[in-house]
């Protein structure tokens, strides 16, 4: 944590110098040491913080999500939070099972329930269908027309 408020006070130091020299004060262990008397991070330093698995499951997320947001505030069913939502990933794909781990921050960010597997076979015309490009897949998100809490379905199918 000490790492993390440091760096982050040595990049604003520039824009914010007296209020960075204070908050060192407080944080530096040193009374006499000076934010301005510090080395500047450099982008090699945070190279040890990367992960690019967590980044791409992040952008994965934030894309589901957004979709299903999307196509709430087109059915007019924005705020709703009890929509159901179906997610049918295929789950032998190794780089999906990050998908399955986050389910809870899925629902969080889409005010939606989130079920993974395929809703009960309903009549193709009660369906409200988009597709959109999902990573190296196609993502089917499906709206339920006919009922009152608005049943979502969303595949994820191979190209």
């Amino acid at each position: 944590m000490r790492y993390a408020l440091g760096t982050g006070l040595k990049l604003t130091h520039p824009l914010l110098p007296f209020v960075t020299e204070e908050m060192w004060s407080h944080l530096s262990k040193d009374e006499d040491s000076f934010i301005l008397d510090q080395s500047f991070p450099h982008p090699g330093e945070l190279a040890c913080f990367e992960n690019y698995q967590v980044d791409k499951t992040i952008q994965k997320v934030s894309q589901i999500a957004k979709e299903i947001r999307s196509i709430k505030i087109r059915a007019g069913l924005k705020g709703k939070k009890d929509t159901n939502v179906f997610v049918d990933i295929p789950s032998s794909k190794s780089n999906n099972q990050d998908v399955f781990a986050v389910k809870n921050l899925i629902e969080s960010l889409s005010d939606s329930k989130i079920q993974f597997g395929v809703p009960n076979p309903v009549e193709k015309s009660q369906y409200l269908v988009v597709i959109f490009p999902f990573h190296e897949e196609t993502c089917k998100v499906s709206l339920l027309k006919v009922s009152p809490s608005a049943t979502f379905s969303l595949w994820l199918r191979r190209n």
